[in-house]
């Protein structure tokens, strides 16, 4: 049997609870409940608790950021607020990336500030939207938005609606 070299004594949790936590997309985390501190090796930890709603905005985080990756590009995540969720570069070139998602055909393109107005975005803040609903996964431009506050998928925007591509020319539906 193999003899294990590890430090970890029977009261310390495991090393994957001990390791840093980075929030998937800047202020979604924050706004489903994020909490900052130490383990107990004095390690930053890092974590997000979702509710339901919130659930889905980090998946769809999680899978945008997979979408990207798997087409190639470095991905960054902002580690303060800010106006876009991703940075995708791909060969020296950025892209900023909001992130939304929606369970209706109906998808609001906008932020909500504290106090519940809304607010949309503008091409000196991000440079396209990848949108999660039931019909699918959309990667769109902000210049075909034209100012709108909600788009309804996948309408006149069908042609903007990508697959998961496994790198290797397979697709998974």
């Amino acid at each position: 049997p193999a003899v294990s070299t590890s430090r970890r004594s029977a009261d310390r949790p495991p090393a994957a609870e001990t390791q840093p936590h980075q929030a998937i997309g800047g202020h979604a985390a924050q706004q489903h409940g994020e909490q900052r501190g130490r383990d107990r090796d004095g390690q930053r930890v890092h974590q997000v608790r979702a509710h339901a709603a919130g659930q889905r905005v980090a998946a769809a985080e999680h899978l945008a950021i997979a979408w990207y990756l798997m087409h190639g590009f470095q991905v960054s995540v902002p580690s303060s607020p800010s106006r876009y969720d991703l940075l995708a570069e791909d060969n020296g070139v950025f892209t900023r990336v909001q992130v939304k998602s929606s369970d209706s055909e109906i998808v609001s393109l906008c932020s909500r500030s504290e106090r519940g107005s809304r607010r949309g975005y503008t091409k000196s803040e991000l440079d396209e939207f990848f949108v999660l609903n039931p019909s699918g996964m959309y990667r769109i431009p902000l210049r075909f938005i034209s100012g709108s506050q909600t788009v309804t998928l996948p309408g006149r925007y069908r042609e903007f609606r990508v697959e998961i591509g496994l790198g290797l020319g397979e697709t998974i539906d």
